[in-house]
This record gives structure tokens, sequence and C-alpha cells, in this order.
């Protein structure tokens, strides 16, 4: 998917996992465009 200057938007879709219910931890890794990479990981109960 390229983005260009006019057209910002940012398709954001997953796959359907189900999972027990629990504490459980979800990792978010960004990569910009320059190759820089963040990690952040949240813990959630579901």
């Amino acid at each position: 998917m390229n983005r260009v200057l006019k057209d910002r938007t940012l398709e954001l879709k997953t796959t359907f996992h189900e999972c027990s219910p629990g504490r459980r931890k979800i990792a978010v890794k960004v990569v910009d465009i320059f190759g820089n990479d963040t990690m952040k990981i949240a813990e959630v109960i579901v």
C-alpha cells in the first residue's frame, strides 16, 4: 500500500483470534520510513 501526500489514509486490519479469559500482552511494532522501529507492549485483561 502506497501512501501519498493527497491520500494519507492508513488501512488497519488483522485476523480474528479468539483467546481464553485472563491476562494477555499485546505488542505493537512500528517502523518508520527511515527504518527506525519502536515497540510497545500493553497488558490487557480479557
